[in-house]
């Protein structure tokens, strides 16, 4: 309440937690804090204050003589931790308090519900692991299925199904096997065709992974089949974006937290990076193709 700008009802709860343990000196330091912040906001009606703020600090020297009265807020202002004294806990409240069962669960529940969604507790350990298991289901179904693939030279769909006369393990169509690894006698206009054909289908697909890639770092290789390492790029493209999305973690921090640029800054730097590195990596595989 003092830190939020309320500079009256804390007055209560400090001389309550005062009375309450005779040894306590930081609840009357504090007030003796909130008296000063009152004689500021007051200016020449403070008069009445200083007393209060100097009975404050005596008694709090009274109780503990390591209190001497503060010096005046520095470029810190009042952070919490700072600013005002904090009341240790005790070992036997620390050791009750780590006895308490329900905290695991509930902060294991909150987690999952911010990460994956409103769903159980049991199937959000595992649906990771059932996602990635799906996937590899349907990966390896194409062959049963004799599912249509794109052929290496022009991107034409390859399937036995379609064509039975190519092979299980062809990686391109009919016309590109008749153009490029058989020995026929065909018109020079026809090769000239498929030639273009090819280069087109090559131009557009760099194009797609050059926008894919400056789009997210990564995406531009999964598309272009380099799928471990683009995935790898885009995870470490990702993580360093959520972290800034996201600094403050699950949790805020209770007092002081880490400056804003102490994480923002090495963050971008990464993200940076490995955005650069996989733009060169894909103009480079473009160069080279």
């Amino acid at each position: 309440l003092f830190l939020s700008g309320d500079l009256e009802n804390p007055v209560t709860m400090y001389k309550s937690a005062a009375i309450k343990d005779p040894t306590l000196a930081a609840p009357l330091y504090n007030l003796g804090r909130l008296y000063e912040r009152r004689t500021e906001s007051m200016g020449d009606n403070a008069a009445g204050e200083v007393s209060n703020i100097l009975g404050s600090y005596a008694a709090a020297q009274e109780r503990d003589p390591t209190y001497d009265r503060p010096q005046p807020p520095g470029p810190e202002g009042i952070a919490a931790n700072i600013y005002l004294k904090s009341v240790s806990l005790k070992t036997s409240e620390i050791v009750e308090s780590a006895k308490a069962t329900e905290a695991g669960p509930r902060v294991l529940s909150q987690i999952n519900h911010m990460i994956i969604g409103d769903i159980s507790e049991e199937l959000a350990l595992v649906l990771p692991f059932l996602l990635a298991l799906l996937a590899f289901a349907i990966g390896q179904l194409a062959g049963p299925l004799k599912a249509a693939k794109s052929c290496v030279k022009c991107g034409a769909h390859v399937s036995i199904r379609e064509d039975p006369e190519i092979s299980a393990g062809s990686q391109m169509c009919s016309q590109c096997v008749s153009v490029f690894t058989k020995k026929t006698s065909l018109v020079p206009a026809l090769k000239a065709r498929k030639q273009l054909e090819i280069t087109r289908w090559q131009s557009r697909n760099k194009g797609i992974s050059t926008v894919l890639t400056m789009l997210c770092a990564g995406l531009g290789h999964v598309f272009s089949g380099s799928t471990i390492r683009g995935a790898i790029m885009a995870f470490l493209f990702v993580t360093p974006l959520v972290g800034l999305l996201f600094r403050d973690g699950v949790f805020r921090a209770e007092y002081d937290a880490l400056p804003v640029l102490a994480i923002a800054i090495p963050l971008s730097c990464v993200a940076l990076i490995v955005y650069l590195v996989a733009l060169r990596a894909i103009r480079k595989t473009e160069v080279s193709s």
